[in-house]
């Protein structure tokens, strides 16, 4: 029986993707701090959606967190003053749309939730939407998606192993190395 060797290497490329989808992506979540896992209560979790990206973290007095590639992650991180940088990124089947990057300071408290997804007030623009949430009566201020879902999926997060990012070393085409969070 012969092969057709056009979709073994199709299905050989989606298989790799996805296994490499799937064991660097947390879809729920990843620690933005080093050491054993704390109480919910006693740190802070942003939850990025809607169309707005994270490209790096930033907090008051440390070194910066960048990413190999912008995503729509989710993230618990210990209270304090951080710099994230978010942008805009839209695609579907016929064309994409990217905002500039904009640096969003957040002070972090702990036990919030902070639901932060981009809104677009006029065409070319965007600009992030912030709810700080403190209690279970404030998911209703969400606008674009189910507020029991995300809380649902908050809580997960919670349940689950709470693993911390991990910053590795990547080869440029130029020969040269960065390193990146992931």
């Amino acid at each position: 029986m012969k092969i057709n060797s056009h979709f073994f290497k199709t299905a050989s490329c989606l298989i790799f993707f996805l296994f490499f989808l799937f064991s660097c992506a947390s879809f729920l979540g990843s620690r933005f701090y080093s050491g054993e896992s704390l109480p919910k209560m006693d740190v802070a979790f942003f939850y990025i959606t809607g169309n707005c990206q994270l490209g790096s973290v930033t907090k008051e007095g440390q070194k910066k967190m960048e990413f190999l590639t912008w995503s729509e992650i989710n993230g618990e991180i210990l209270p304090g003053n951080y710099i994230l940088e978010l942008r805009y990124y839209s695609s579907g089947t016929y064309s994409s749309s990217k905002g500039e990057s904009i640096n969003l300071p957040l002070h972090a408290e702990a036990g919030h939730v902070y639901y932060i997804e981009a809104v677009r007030p006029l065409p070319d623009t965007w600009e992030p939407y912030v709810i700080d949430i403190a209690d279970d009566e404030d998911y209703a201020k969400i606008l674009n998606k189910n507020p029991k879902n995300v809380k649902e999926k908050i809580e997960k997060y919670f349940q689950g192993e709470r693993k911390p990012l991990q910053e590795s070393e990547f080869h440029t085409r130029g020969g040269g190395v960065i390193k990146r969070w992931h």
